[in-house]
């Protein structure tokens, strides 16, 4: 199906790509809206507009609890301004964590239908080492290398929250594209 065609057919209103750091969320947000002729909204992106600064600094100063207060605070904010647009289609890339605390994951899932994008800790290790460290201090680097153990861990206490997702995409071995597409045929589901 072309591009045209995408944008006439029938979605939700707000859908919500999330999923472990790395995993392709802001990449595939931004395709899958040009596809389907969506607004794109990055979560990370608005958090460090609205703060003037980066979300690893705000992390690395404040610390994770504030930093997750701020973000819970902000996604409130960009969910309420999106169901104020009804007549638009909006993609909301989120950060690693935002669906693990306070009560997030209901509240996306009330809000709109959330996404899964899944890779596995070898996928995500290779992604973040072509990464910049200090803009993800919440990675599991120890002494400068990606400790895949410690991400595993970190991935299997998320997959809780992540698995409550409506869609469920693996991205390993799939470009941007492939992914975009997969995921905007399940849309139309």
């Amino acid at each position: 199906m072309d591009s045209a065609n995408l944008a006439t057919q029938t979605y939700s209103t707000i859908f919500f790509l999330l999923g472990y750091m790395a995993v392709g969320k802001t990449t595939i947000g931004k395709i899958l809206a040009g596809k389907i002729g969506a607004r794109f909204v990055d979560l990370d992106h608005e958090i460090e507009t609205i703060y003037h600064r980066p979300v690893s600094n705000i992390i690395t100063t404040e610390g994770e609890s504030v930093f997750r207060q701020v973000e819970h605070n902000i996604l409130t904010n960009v969910i309420r301004i999106a169901q104020s647009e009804p007549q638009h289609i909006h993609v909301i890339a989120l950060g690693g964590g935002t669906p693990c605390f306070f009560d997030n994951m209901t509240t996306l899932k009330t809000a709109g239908r959330t996404v899964w994008l899944k890779a596995d800790a070898t996928t995500i290790a290779q992604r973040l080492s072509s990464t910049e460290w200090g803009s993800r201090p919440l990675a599991p680097i120890h002494d400068g290398v990606i400790s895949i153990s410690h991400l595993s861990q970190h991935i299997l206490k998320r997959t809780p929250y992540y698995s409550q997702a409506d869609i469920h995409i693996d991205t390993d071995h799939l470009s941007p594209y492939e992914i975009t597409d997969t995921l905007s045929q399940k849309m139309l589901l």
